[in-house]
């Protein structure tokens, strides 16, 4: 988390784990995915975390109840990146359907899906103020996104292989 006192680990056995970081305590384990646990993400306010499963569902938590809040089943295939901005209130989730998903945190519901890559989303990123949101995918681009009108602002095609992982620095 972003305070530094919980560390959040996924598991292939369907269960995301809880730890305290100043004693290695296991301090819950959460429940309620149906397959592998593909990414957790703890937002910013350091009260909820969510997760993206090969079930195709995204699921926010609480974290110091371990309830499951709400699941949303906007995916048709697993989720492999989640990205929030607790301060616009949205969810963007990608998946091996291709598409990316954002979603309000309140409510639920799907307000956007953004369509443009060929593969799997495997890392998504949004910019600080929650407005941009930068996608990278196995068809090896990398897209940048608005997430107010959903357009597509650039594609970059700067890599020969899978995108792993998209990081922005904090004053983005």
């Amino acid at each position: 988390n972003h305070n530094g006192t919980i560390h959040a680990s996924r598991r292939d056995d369907k269960t995301i784990k809880l730890w305290n970081v100043a004693t290695g305590q296991c301090i819950n384990t959460l429940q309620g995915h149906t397959s592998i646990v593909r990414r957790v993400t703890i937002a910013p306010n350091d009260k909820i975390l969510v997760s993206g499963s090969s079930d195709s569902s995204v699921k926010i938590w609480d974290i110091y109840t371990g309830t499951c809040l709400k699941t949303l089943d906007e995916h048709k295939d697993s989720i492999f990146s989640i990205a929030f901005s607790y301060q616009r209130h949205i969810i963007a989730s990608g998946s091996k359907d291709k598409i990316i998903k954002i979603c309000d945190i309140n409510t639920g519901e799907c307000i956007k899906n953004l369509i443009g890559h060929n593969d799997t989303i495997g890392s998504l990123a949004l910019s600080k103020d929650g407005k941009t949101l930068f996608s990278g995918s196995n068809d090896r681009t990398i897209k940048v996104w608005s997430v107010d009108n959903g357009e597509c602002l650039q594609t970059i095609k700067a890599h020969n292989s899978i995108i792993r992982e998209i990081d922005l620095n904090s004053k983005q």
